[in-house]
């Protein structure tokens, strides 16, 4: 499955299976009527069975989160190894929520 979107402030074209559990909370969002939590930041592979995948780039998506104001980011549970890589003064800016499948990431997310 493939996901692009248009993300202000510059229109960059964001794309690729990271953006499947955005995508998620999306549908989920509308489906059932519950508001993202605005502050909160998502990268994540959805597989078939719901559970999330690990994904690369973590730091310059930790990055990008920060620069968009963002306060808490959800990371697959397989990418915890790859957070306490990331230079601490970064990690010290945003609050890590480790999650394993997308009914996790939906309690955290919707509220």
């Amino acid at each position: 499955m493939r996901f692009s979107v248009c993300a202000p402030p510059h229109n960059a074209l964001l794309n690729g299976p990271s953006l499947t559990a955005a995508a998620f909370i999306g549908l989920i969002s509308v489906a059932s009527n519950r508001r993202v939590q605005a502050a909160y930041a998502v990268t994540a592979n959805v597989g078939e069975s719901g559970r999330l995948q690990k994904i690369g780039g973590l730091q310059p998506k930790t990055e990008a989160a920060i620069a968009a104001g963002q306060t808490d980011i959800c990371i697959p549970i397989g990418n915890r190894t790859h957070w306490y890589q990331i230079d601490n003064t970064i990690r010290m800016e945003i609050r890590p929520h480790f999650v394993s499948n997308v009914r996790q990431l939906a309690e955290i997310m919707l509220v």
